[in-house]
Protein backbone atom coordinates (compact mmCIF):
# COMPACT_ATOMS: atom_id res chain seq x y z
CA UNK A 1 0.00 0.00 0.00
CA UNK A 2 1.10 3.54 -0.69
CA UNK A 3 2.58 5.54 2.17
CA UNK A 4 0.76 8.78 3.00
CA UNK A 5 2.84 11.95 3.32
CA UNK A 6 0.84 12.62 6.47
CA UNK A 7 2.21 9.40 7.91
CA UNK A 8 5.79 9.52 6.68
CA UNK A 9 8.08 10.48 9.60
CA UNK A 10 10.51 12.03 7.11
CA UNK A 11 7.99 14.50 5.70
CA UNK A 12 6.88 16.34 8.83
CA UNK A 13 3.63 17.22 7.07
CA UNK A 14 0.54 17.56 9.23
CA UNK A 15 -1.54 19.78 6.99
CA UNK A 16 -5.04 18.78 8.20
CA UNK A 17 -4.06 19.58 11.77
CA UNK A 18 -2.76 23.02 10.80
CA UNK A 19 -6.21 23.80 9.38
CA UNK A 20 -7.92 22.37 12.44
CA UNK A 21 -6.32 25.06 14.59
CA UNK A 22 -8.24 27.77 12.77
CA UNK A 23 -11.61 26.11 13.40
CA UNK A 24 -10.77 25.58 17.07
CA UNK A 25 -9.88 29.27 17.43
CA UNK A 26 -13.04 30.30 15.56
CA UNK A 27 -15.03 28.25 18.08
CA UNK A 28 -13.43 30.22 20.92
CA UNK A 29 -14.18 33.52 19.15
CA UNK A 30 -17.85 32.56 18.78
CA UNK A 31 -17.99 31.48 22.42
CA UNK A 32 -16.60 34.82 23.63
CA UNK A 33 -18.87 36.73 21.27
CA UNK A 34 -21.90 35.03 22.79
CA UNK A 35 -20.69 35.95 26.28
CA UNK A 36 -20.10 39.63 25.47
CA UNK A 37 -23.07 40.07 23.13
CA UNK A 38 -25.83 37.73 24.37
CA UNK A 39 -28.47 36.61 21.90
CA UNK A 40 -32.19 36.13 22.42
CA UNK A 41 -33.67 33.61 22.71
CA UNK A 42 -30.98 31.12 23.75
CA UNK A 43 -32.83 27.92 22.97
CA UNK A 44 -32.12 25.06 20.62
CA UNK A 45 -29.37 22.47 20.24
CA UNK A 46 -26.93 24.96 18.67
CA UNK A 47 -26.95 27.14 21.76
CA UNK A 48 -26.31 24.11 23.92
CA UNK A 49 -23.04 23.58 22.05
CA UNK A 50 -21.82 27.17 22.39
CA UNK A 51 -20.81 26.89 26.08
CA UNK A 52 -18.50 24.07 25.00
CA UNK A 53 -16.35 26.61 23.15
CA UNK A 54 -13.98 26.67 26.09
CA UNK A 55 -13.00 23.06 25.39
CA UNK A 56 -10.89 24.35 22.51
CA UNK A 57 -8.36 25.57 25.07
CA UNK A 58 -7.88 22.02 26.34
CA UNK A 59 -7.56 20.87 22.73
CA UNK A 60 -4.76 23.41 22.22
CA UNK A 61 -2.74 21.92 25.08
CA UNK A 62 -3.03 18.39 23.73
CA UNK A 63 -2.34 19.59 20.21
CA UNK A 64 0.72 21.54 21.40
CA UNK A 65 2.20 18.47 23.09
CA UNK A 66 1.52 16.39 20.00
CA UNK A 67 3.09 18.85 17.54
CA UNK A 68 6.15 19.58 19.66
CA UNK A 69 6.78 15.86 20.06
CA UNK A 70 6.31 15.31 16.33
CA UNK A 71 8.79 18.04 15.45
CA UNK A 72 11.44 17.64 18.16
CA UNK A 73 11.31 14.01 19.28
CA UNK A 74 10.33 11.73 16.38
CA UNK A 75 13.89 11.71 14.99
CA UNK A 76 15.38 10.90 18.40
CA UNK A 77 17.66 13.93 18.17
CA UNK A 78 18.97 15.68 21.25
CA UNK A 79 17.00 18.81 22.05
CA UNK A 80 19.05 21.98 22.21
CA UNK A 81 17.22 23.54 25.15
CA UNK A 82 18.39 27.06 24.46
CA UNK A 83 17.20 26.95 20.86
CA UNK A 84 13.94 25.34 21.91
CA UNK A 85 13.15 28.00 24.49
CA UNK A 86 14.18 30.78 22.13
CA UNK A 87 11.93 29.33 19.41
CA UNK A 88 8.98 29.15 21.80
CA UNK A 89 9.56 32.69 23.08
CA UNK A 90 9.90 34.01 19.53
CA UNK A 91 6.70 32.28 18.47
CA UNK A 92 4.54 33.28 21.42
CA UNK A 93 5.68 36.60 22.85
CA UNK A 94 5.64 39.30 20.12
CA UNK A 95 1.93 39.28 19.26
CA UNK A 96 1.09 38.50 22.90
CA UNK A 97 2.84 41.71 23.97
CA UNK A 98 1.12 43.76 21.25
CA UNK A 99 -2.38 42.52 22.13
CA UNK A 100 -1.69 42.93 25.84
CA UNK A 101 -0.78 46.59 25.28
CA UNK A 102 -3.85 47.02 23.07
CA UNK A 103 -6.15 45.84 25.85
CA UNK A 104 -4.66 48.02 28.61
CA UNK A 105 -6.78 51.15 27.83
CA UNK A 106 -10.01 49.14 27.87
CA UNK A 107 -9.12 47.44 31.14
CA UNK A 108 -8.14 50.68 32.87
CA UNK A 109 -11.15 52.67 31.67
CA UNK A 110 -13.57 49.87 32.54
CA UNK A 111 -12.29 49.79 36.13
CA UNK A 112 -11.50 53.47 36.63
CA UNK A 113 -15.07 54.46 37.54
CA UNK A 114 -15.30 51.68 40.10
CA UNK A 115 -11.85 51.96 41.70
CA UNK A 116 -10.87 55.55 41.10
CA UNK A 117 -7.79 56.95 39.36
CA UNK A 118 -5.14 55.82 41.86
CA UNK A 119 -6.47 52.33 42.60
CA UNK A 120 -7.28 51.78 38.94
CA UNK A 121 -3.70 52.54 37.93
CA UNK A 122 -2.29 50.23 40.61
CA UNK A 123 -4.59 47.35 39.71
CA UNK A 124 -3.93 47.77 36.01
CA UNK A 125 -0.17 47.91 36.62
CA UNK A 126 -0.15 44.76 38.78
CA UNK A 127 -2.08 42.79 36.18
CA UNK A 128 0.08 44.08 33.36
CA UNK A 129 3.33 43.13 35.08
CA UNK A 130 1.91 39.70 36.00
CA UNK A 131 0.98 39.10 32.37
CA UNK A 132 4.42 40.21 31.17
CA UNK A 133 5.96 37.37 33.18
CA UNK A 134 3.27 34.87 32.10
CA UNK A 135 1.80 34.59 35.61
CA UNK A 136 -1.77 35.44 34.62
CA UNK A 137 -3.17 31.93 35.19
CA UNK A 138 -1.52 31.43 38.57
CA UNK A 139 -3.51 33.88 40.71
CA UNK A 140 -6.76 35.90 40.37
CA UNK A 141 -4.85 39.16 40.98
CA UNK A 142 -3.34 38.75 37.49
CA UNK A 143 -6.58 37.92 35.64
CA UNK A 144 -8.52 40.18 33.34
CA UNK A 145 -6.30 41.80 30.72
CA UNK A 146 -6.87 40.28 27.24
CA UNK A 147 -8.20 37.38 29.23
CA UNK A 148 -7.73 34.54 26.67
CA UNK A 149 -3.97 34.94 27.11
CA UNK A 150 -4.23 33.09 30.45
CA UNK A 151 -3.72 29.92 28.41
CA UNK A 152 -0.24 31.13 27.46
CA UNK A 153 0.68 30.99 31.13
CA UNK A 154 -0.19 27.28 31.03
CA UNK A 155 1.69 26.84 27.74
CA UNK A 156 4.77 28.44 29.31
CA UNK A 157 4.78 25.82 32.05
CA UNK A 158 4.36 23.07 29.47
CA UNK A 159 7.22 24.47 27.37
CA UNK A 160 9.49 24.52 30.41
CA UNK A 161 8.71 20.86 31.09
CA UNK A 162 8.85 19.59 27.51
CA UNK A 163 12.65 19.08 27.04
CA UNK A 164 12.66 16.95 30.18
CA UNK A 165 9.26 15.22 30.39
CA UNK A 166 8.99 14.83 26.63
CA UNK A 167 12.33 13.07 26.31
CA UNK A 168 11.45 10.68 29.15
CA UNK A 169 8.06 9.82 27.68
CA UNK A 170 9.57 9.28 24.24
CA UNK A 171 11.71 6.44 25.61
CA UNK A 172 8.62 4.32 26.21
CA UNK A 173 8.06 1.32 23.98
CA UNK A 174 5.21 -1.04 23.12
CA UNK A 175 2.34 -1.43 25.54
CA UNK A 176 3.98 0.92 28.03
CA UNK A 177 2.99 3.85 25.84
CA UNK A 178 -0.68 2.91 26.23
CA UNK A 179 -0.33 2.23 29.95
CA UNK A 180 1.41 5.53 30.60
CA UNK A 181 -1.09 7.48 28.51
CA UNK A 182 -4.01 6.01 30.46
CA UNK A 183 -2.29 6.63 33.79
CA UNK A 184 -1.43 10.24 32.93
CA UNK A 185 -5.01 10.90 31.85
CA UNK A 186 -6.59 9.23 34.89
CA UNK A 187 -4.20 10.87 37.35
CA UNK A 188 -4.73 14.27 35.75
CA UNK A 189 -8.51 14.00 35.99
CA UNK A 190 -8.28 12.61 39.51
CA UNK A 191 -6.19 15.60 40.58
CA UNK A 192 -8.82 17.91 39.13
CA UNK A 193 -11.69 16.16 40.92
CA UNK A 194 -9.75 16.23 44.19
CA UNK A 195 -8.97 19.94 43.74
CA UNK A 196 -12.65 20.64 43.05
CA UNK A 197 -13.77 18.72 46.14
CA UNK A 198 -11.11 20.41 48.28
CA UNK A 199 -12.09 23.87 47.06
CA UNK A 200 -15.77 23.25 47.71
CA UNK A 201 -15.12 21.83 51.19
CA UNK A 202 -12.97 24.81 52.21
CA UNK A 203 -15.09 27.44 50.43
CA UNK A 204 -12.25 28.45 48.12
CA UNK A 205 -12.54 30.19 44.77
CA UNK A 206 -13.46 27.31 42.46
CA UNK A 207 -13.02 29.54 39.40
CA UNK A 208 -9.27 29.08 39.81
CA UNK A 209 -9.74 25.43 38.80
CA UNK A 210 -10.44 26.56 35.24
CA UNK A 211 -7.04 28.23 34.88
CA UNK A 212 -4.62 26.55 37.32
CA UNK A 213 -1.62 25.59 35.12
CA UNK A 214 -0.66 22.29 36.86
CA UNK A 215 -4.17 20.93 36.26
CA UNK A 216 -3.66 21.23 32.49
CA UNK A 217 -0.22 19.61 32.24
CA UNK A 218 -1.61 16.07 31.97
CA UNK A 219 -3.45 17.01 28.76
CA UNK A 220 -0.20 18.31 27.28
CA UNK A 221 1.58 15.07 28.24
CA UNK A 222 -1.19 12.99 26.66
CA UNK A 223 -0.50 14.85 23.42
CA UNK A 224 3.18 13.87 23.60
CA UNK A 225 2.23 10.24 24.22
CA UNK A 226 -0.22 10.28 21.32
CA UNK A 227 2.60 11.34 18.99
CA UNK A 228 4.84 8.64 20.48
CA UNK A 229 2.15 6.03 19.95
CA UNK A 230 1.58 7.11 16.37
CA UNK A 231 5.27 7.19 15.43
CA UNK A 232 5.71 3.76 17.03
CA UNK A 233 2.81 2.43 14.97
CA UNK A 234 4.24 3.99 11.80
CA UNK A 235 7.64 2.39 12.37
CA UNK A 236 6.09 -0.98 13.17
CA UNK A 237 3.91 -1.00 10.03
CA UNK A 238 6.57 0.44 7.75
CA UNK A 239 4.44 3.50 7.02
CA UNK A 240 1.51 1.55 5.60
CA UNK A 241 -1.71 3.52 5.48
CA UNK A 242 -4.35 2.92 8.12
CA UNK A 243 -7.51 1.63 6.52
CA UNK A 244 -9.97 4.47 5.85
CA UNK A 245 -12.79 2.53 7.51
CA UNK A 246 -10.97 2.63 10.86
CA UNK A 247 -10.33 6.35 10.50
CA UNK A 248 -13.95 7.10 9.66
CA UNK A 249 -15.10 5.09 12.68
CA UNK A 250 -12.77 7.10 14.97
CA UNK A 251 -13.90 10.43 13.53
CA UNK A 252 -17.58 9.47 13.67
CA UNK A 253 -17.22 8.29 17.27
CA UNK A 254 -15.54 11.54 18.30
CA UNK A 255 -18.24 13.68 16.66
CA UNK A 256 -21.01 11.54 18.18
CA UNK A 257 -19.46 11.79 21.65
CA UNK A 258 -19.16 15.57 21.36
CA UNK A 259 -22.78 15.97 20.21
CA UNK A 260 -23.97 13.66 22.98
CA UNK A 261 -22.19 15.81 25.57
CA UNK A 262 -23.87 18.91 24.18
CA UNK A 263 -27.25 17.22 24.27
CA UNK A 264 -27.08 15.46 27.63
CA UNK A 265 -25.30 17.96 29.89
CA UNK A 266 -27.77 20.44 31.40
CA UNK A 267 -27.17 24.14 30.82
CA UNK A 268 -26.97 24.76 34.58
CA UNK A 269 -23.80 22.66 34.61
CA UNK A 270 -21.89 25.59 33.12
CA UNK A 271 -22.97 28.05 35.81
CA UNK A 272 -20.72 26.35 38.38
CA UNK A 273 -16.97 26.76 37.96
CA UNK A 274 -16.03 23.40 39.47
CA UNK A 275 -18.32 21.45 37.14
CA UNK A 276 -17.15 23.46 34.13
CA UNK A 277 -13.53 22.74 35.05
CA UNK A 278 -14.15 19.00 35.22
CA UNK A 279 -15.55 19.09 31.69
CA UNK A 280 -13.11 21.50 30.06
CA UNK A 281 -9.80 20.78 31.82
CA UNK A 282 -8.85 17.71 29.80
CA UNK A 283 -11.81 15.36 30.28
CA UNK A 284 -12.39 15.31 26.52
CA UNK A 285 -8.77 14.42 25.71
CA UNK A 286 -9.77 10.96 24.35
CA UNK A 287 -12.06 12.66 21.83
CA UNK A 288 -9.27 15.03 20.79
CA UNK A 289 -6.90 12.07 20.41
CA UNK A 290 -9.30 10.32 18.05
CA UNK A 291 -9.69 13.47 15.94
CA UNK A 292 -5.95 14.11 15.69
CA UNK A 293 -5.17 10.46 15.00
CA UNK A 294 -7.92 10.21 12.40
CA UNK A 295 -6.90 13.31 10.49
CA UNK A 296 -3.18 12.47 10.47
CA UNK A 297 -3.23 8.71 9.97
CA UNK A 298 -4.28 8.37 6.37
CA UNK A 299 -5.79 9.94 3.29
CA UNK A 300 -9.52 10.42 3.79
CA UNK A 301 -12.05 12.96 2.56
CA UNK A 302 -11.83 15.07 5.76
CA UNK A 303 -8.02 15.08 5.72
CA UNK A 304 -7.94 16.04 2.03
CA UNK A 305 -10.45 18.84 2.56
CA UNK A 306 -8.50 20.19 5.53
CA UNK A 307 -5.26 20.00 3.53
CA UNK A 308 -6.41 22.57 0.99
CA UNK A 309 -3.96 25.43 0.73
CA UNK A 310 -6.21 28.25 1.88
CA UNK A 311 -7.27 26.36 5.01
CA UNK A 312 -3.67 25.50 5.90
CA UNK A 313 -2.75 29.16 5.49
CA UNK A 314 -5.70 30.13 7.70
CA UNK A 315 -4.29 27.87 10.39
CA UNK A 316 -1.10 29.95 10.37
CA UNK A 317 -3.16 32.99 11.38
CA UNK A 318 -4.99 31.17 14.17
CA UNK A 319 -2.67 32.17 16.99
CA UNK A 320 -2.95 35.86 16.16
CA UNK A 321 -6.73 35.56 15.85
CA UNK A 322 -6.90 33.92 19.27
CA UNK A 323 -5.15 36.85 20.97
CA UNK A 324 -6.48 39.69 18.83
CA UNK A 325 -10.21 38.94 18.97
CA UNK A 326 -10.74 39.76 22.64
CA UNK A 327 -9.39 43.34 22.57
CA UNK A 328 -11.50 43.93 19.45
CA UNK A 329 -14.62 42.53 21.13
CA UNK A 330 -13.96 44.57 24.26
CA UNK A 331 -13.79 47.71 22.14
CA UNK A 332 -16.83 47.00 19.96
CA UNK A 333 -19.21 44.97 22.15
CA UNK A 334 -20.67 47.93 24.11
CA UNK A 335 -21.64 49.74 20.90
CA UNK A 336 -23.15 46.57 19.44
CA UNK A 337 -25.14 45.89 22.62
CA UNK A 338 -26.51 49.44 22.50
CA UNK A 339 -27.40 49.00 18.85
CA UNK A 340 -29.27 45.78 19.59
CA UNK A 341 -31.06 47.14 22.66
CA UNK A 342 -34.74 47.60 21.94
CA UNK A 343 -34.39 46.24 18.40
CA UNK A 344 -37.45 44.45 17.05
CA UNK A 345 -37.23 40.67 16.89
CA UNK A 346 -37.40 40.66 13.09
CA UNK A 347 -34.38 42.95 12.81
CA UNK A 348 -32.41 41.59 15.77
CA UNK A 349 -31.12 38.48 14.01
CA UNK A 350 -29.94 40.30 10.90
CA UNK A 351 -28.12 43.00 12.88
CA UNK A 352 -26.67 40.45 15.33
CA UNK A 353 -25.16 38.10 12.78
CA UNK A 354 -24.03 40.92 10.51
CA UNK A 355 -22.20 42.45 13.47
CA UNK A 356 -20.57 39.13 14.32
CA UNK A 357 -19.32 38.50 10.80
CA UNK A 358 -18.04 42.09 10.58
CA UNK A 359 -16.11 41.69 13.84
CA UNK A 360 -14.83 38.24 12.87
CA UNK A 361 -13.67 39.57 9.50
CA UNK A 362 -11.93 42.50 11.19
CA UNK A 363 -10.19 40.17 13.66
CA UNK A 364 -9.12 37.85 10.83
CA UNK A 365 -7.68 40.71 8.78
CA UNK A 366 -5.81 41.98 11.83
CA UNK A 367 -4.43 38.50 12.50
CA UNK A 368 -3.22 38.25 8.90
CA UNK A 369 -1.52 41.64 9.18
CA UNK A 370 -0.06 40.59 12.52
CA UNK A 371 1.34 37.39 11.04
CA UNK A 372 3.19 39.15 8.23
CA UNK A 373 4.15 42.42 9.91
CA UNK A 374 4.62 41.49 13.57
CA UNK A 375 4.85 37.74 14.25
CA UNK A 376 7.08 36.62 11.39
CA UNK A 377 9.60 39.53 11.39
CA UNK A 378 9.81 39.54 15.20
CA UNK A 379 10.24 35.76 15.34
CA UNK A 380 13.08 35.81 12.84
CA UNK A 381 14.80 38.72 14.57
CA UNK A 382 14.53 37.17 18.05
CA UNK A 383 15.84 33.79 16.90
CA UNK A 384 18.65 35.35 14.91
CA UNK A 385 19.63 37.57 17.84
CA UNK A 386 19.27 35.18 20.77
CA UNK A 387 20.68 32.11 19.02
CA UNK A 388 23.90 33.79 17.93
CA UNK A 389 27.01 34.45 20.01
CA UNK A 390 28.11 38.07 20.50
CA UNK A 391 30.81 37.59 17.85
CA UNK A 392 28.33 36.12 15.37
CA UNK A 393 25.92 38.96 16.04
CA UNK A 394 28.67 41.51 15.41
CA UNK A 395 29.71 39.82 12.18
CA UNK A 396 26.13 39.65 11.02
CA UNK A 397 25.73 43.35 11.68
CA UNK A 398 28.81 44.44 9.74
CA UNK A 399 29.04 41.71 7.07
CA UNK A 400 25.60 41.10 5.57
CA UNK A 401 25.34 38.38 2.96
CA UNK A 402 24.07 39.23 -0.50
CA UNK A 403 22.48 37.01 -3.11
CA UNK A 404 24.72 36.99 -6.14
CA UNK A 405 25.14 40.37 -7.78
CA UNK A 406 21.54 41.40 -7.35
CA UNK A 407 22.28 43.29 -4.17
CA UNK A 408 19.38 41.69 -2.28
CA UNK A 409 19.98 41.14 1.41
CA UNK A 410 19.19 37.57 2.46
CA UNK A 411 19.21 35.92 5.87
CA UNK A 412 21.49 33.09 6.83
CA UNK A 413 19.36 30.20 8.05
CA UNK A 414 22.06 27.55 7.91
CA UNK A 415 21.84 26.93 11.64
CA UNK A 416 18.24 25.75 11.16
CA UNK A 417 18.64 23.87 7.90
CA UNK A 418 20.70 21.03 9.34
CA UNK A 419 17.67 19.25 10.72
CA UNK A 420 14.30 18.88 8.97
CA UNK A 421 12.77 18.64 12.42
CA UNK A 422 13.79 22.24 13.07
CA UNK A 423 12.39 23.52 9.77
CA UNK A 424 8.76 24.37 10.11
CA UNK A 425 8.97 24.96 13.85
CA UNK A 426 8.07 28.59 13.14
CA UNK A 427 4.64 27.40 12.07
CA UNK A 428 3.69 25.65 15.29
Amino acid sequence: MKTSPLLDPSSGRLLPLASLRFFAVAYVVLFHWMLLVPIRPRSGFLFRLLPLGSISISFFYLFSGYILAWVYLRRNEKIDKRRFYVARFARVYPVFLVTLLADVPWYYLSHNAQLGLHEGLIKTGVKFVGCLFMLQAWAPRFWGMDFPNWSLSVETLCYLLFPFAGVLLWRLRGVWIWITMILVYVLGQSALVYAAAFSAAHHLNTEELLYCPPLHVSTFLVGILLARLQVSSINKSGGVLVRPAKIYVALAASVAAYLAIGELIPGAYFTQYASRAILTDGLLAPIFCMVIWGLSSGTTIPSRLLSTKWLVISGEFGYGLYLIHFPVLNATAPAIRNLLHGTAHAEFGAIYFTSFFACFTLCTLLSIASYFWIETPARKWIKRTLNSTPRQASEAAFKPKYAGGAGLLVENHSQWSASPARRGIDHL
